[in-house]
């Protein structure tokens, strides 16, 4: 049986960078679409030093990104097929 599927081995298994201590999700359904809006604190774990974040996520239209009450410029993050990057986070954001 073929797949296509990545297989992963314990061996090769490595702890999160960040620990999700909360999240608050308001999710808006419609015919067409659906919004999503989530608010995480998020903290990092200590053996994560400088690596950055990567919330993983497809087919994702992002209206903005505030962290610490800061709007962050759109240079300050990529969005990918495969999720949401931000190279610099501090050890204790939301």
């Amino acid at each position: 049986m073929k797949t296509d599927k990545p297989i992963h081995y314990l061996v090769d298994y490595v702890p999160p960078y960040f620990n999700v201590e909360s999240i608050d999700l308001k999710i808006d359904l419609h015919d067409d679409l659906s919004k999503v809006t989530s608010t995480m604190k998020i903290r990092r774990h200590p053996d994560g030093a400088e690596q950055p974040l990567f919330l993983h996520g497809r087919n994702q239209v992002l209206e903005h990104i505030v962290l610490n009450g800061v709007e962050l410029a759109s240079e300050k993050y990529q969005l990918t097929d495969e999720g949401l990057l931000i190279e610099h986070v501090p050890d204790f954001f939301e």
